[in-house]
């Protein structure tokens, strides 16, 4: 049997229609399961007439640059690669998203610089604080030694460094600071009652 070629017009409009319909249906059906969403029935109507509308329209639209469009904006990322424009939004998107890389900060090496010169000046510090007296000053004080116990036959050798000692609160002359080498002499002195 043969239609009327005005019935035939119509069965193929009305086919041209129904299948992007169904195919927007399918692909949105897809898309809801693989988001575990839901939407109610008539925003799922409007929403497959909408994407029917591009499958009707625009040749090069199938099912995979549907759904790509779909998990795009789910937040899935995927993009339909053989889409020039899919790819094209996808670039600009990341570009968009680049931010300005942050500078260095300039103050933390200055602070690191600050604190290894503050710690190099306590250890120096410190170092210095605990110098003991040369080998030249361990020389003269011993020449004095000598020189106060040979104008003054009294005193011994060991009593004027036992007393030295005493003043200097060390247990041997050796050990005298270099900061008090002259409270070292003036304490010589004091043992004899010359200054």
């Amino acid at each position: 049997m043969v239609m009327p070629m005005k019935k035939q017009a119509d069965f193929l409009r009305d086919l041209s229609i129904a299948d992007p319909l169904q195919r927007a249906e399918r692909c949105l059906d897809l898309w809801l399961k693989e988001e575990r969403r839901d939407m109610p029935q008539l925003s799922r109507q409007r929403l497959a007439a909408l994407i029917a509308r591009y499958f009707l329209h625009e040749e090069e639209v199938n099912d995979t640059l549907i759904l790509s469009f779909l998990r795009h904006y789910s937040g899935r990322r995927e993009i339909d690669m053989d889409d020039a424009s899919a790819v094209k939004n996808e670039i600009k998107s990341l570009l968009d998203s680049a931010a300005a890389r942050p500078q260095a900060s300039t103050i933390w090496p200055m602070v690191f610089a600050a604190l290894g010169f503050f710690v190099a000046l306590l250890v120096s510090g410190y170092h210095l604080s605990q110098k003991k007296i040369t080998d030249q000053q361990a020389r003269l004080l011993k020449e004095k030694v000598a020189e106060v116990v040979k104008k003054n036959p009294e005193l011994s050798a060991a009593s004027i460094w036992a007393q030295v000692k005493k003043d200097m609160d060390v247990k041997k002359y050796e050990d005298i600071s270099y900061w008090r080498y002259e409270s070292a002499q003036e304490s010589i002195g004091r043992v004899t009652g010359n200054k």
